[in-house]
């Protein structure tokens, strides 16, 4: 039927997960929705990734493209330019679909000319493929939803969701300066133009690793800023009311200051906490962040 004729890109860039490659791209091949054009994007691993994915040389669906590592914004980029699909999917190195994701998602698209993405909710997994106690689900909005996803409170993750090609070559790809937040400025700038669609179901099995949380922790300030610079510097933000500028703001310096806490920079940690107290003077959360910045400051007197 005609709802099924449109090739979807699958696009999934890998650097060293040999280990977890063969997994996610099982997940791929096993879709119900069979339409698909499938490169992965080798970004200069130097582990066994070539010789694991040689033994899906003779399925003749995947296209392998190597290239110097160059991060894994550029990867993407490299596999989305590459592709000839209407409908793009972006599926990390290490995460899973369900057989009937990329067919669920494919028809919300269909139904839904207007709307730009679609995206849906997740299932969060341990590096062993386990559920993580303490997984929600969420039920979050669609539409022109641009504000909640800047604040952060709707949340995008790669490989739970469809885009159109044109949507994306319209916003721009992926950033390649950044590693970190990648993602989430990606979504933003989609945000600004498109409507996004909410589909209500787990579609993904996103992988956790112990590491994530920290392996980026002294790139967290620089990263940061750059994000959101680009969207103080967009015209939807300036166009947008005052209480979400403000709000926005507030959340800015919440991030910084979270970082320098991370890093033990305790006075700069302090600076930021304050100023967003400016812009939201009632976010109680605030007021405990503050502490344990004046808490680690004594704290780190008293070692001396």
């Amino acid at each position: 039927m005609a709802l099924l004729e449109r090739t979807v890109s699958v696009i999934i860039p890998t650097f060293n997960r040999a280990h977890f490659i063969t997994k996610t791209l099982d997940s791929v091949l096993e879709q119900t929705y069979k339409k698909l054009e499938i490169i992965v994007v080798d970004d200069g691993s130097t582990d066994d990734t070539r010789r694991v994915l040689d033994q899906f040389a003779n399925v003749g669906r995947i296209i392998y493209i190597y290239q110097e590592n160059q991060g894994l914004p550029a990867a993407r980029n490299t596999g989305i330019r590459g592709s000839s699909g209407e409908y793009i999917a972006v599926l990390d190195d290490d995460d899973l679909w369900f057989p009937h994701t990329v067919e669920r998602m494919v028809k919300e698209l269909e139904a839904n000319p207007e709307y730009g993405m679609v995206y849906s909710d997740a299932i969060v997994v341990n590096e062993a493929g386990k559920p993580i106690s303490g997984n929600s689900r969420h039920a979050y909005p669609s539409g022109d939803i641009y504000e909640e996803v800047t604040l952060g409170r709707v949340i995008c993750l790669m490989g739970a969701i469809l885009f159109r090609r044109n949507s994306a070559f319209e916003v721009g790809l992926f950033d390649a300066r950044l590693k970190s937040y990648e993602d989430r400025d990606f979504t933003i700038r989609v945000a600004e133009k498109f409507k996004l669609k909410f589909i209500d179901e787990p579609l993904l099995m996103y992988r956790k690793h112990e590491s994530s949380m920290t392996a980026m922790q002294k790139y967290k300030v620089q990263y940061t800023e750059m994000l959101y610079q680009k969207i103080f510097q967009s015209r939807r933000f300036r166009d947008s009311s005052p209480r979400f500028q403000a709000d926005l703001h507030s959340r800015y310096h919440i991030h910084l200051g979270k970082g320098y806490l991370g890093m033990a920079e305790y006075r700069l940690a302090r600076r930021h906490f304050l100023k967003s107290l400016r812009y939201k003077p009632k976010r109680m959360a605030i007021y405990t962040l503050l502490a344990k910045a004046f808490i680690g400051k004594y704290m780190n007197a008293s070692r001396r």
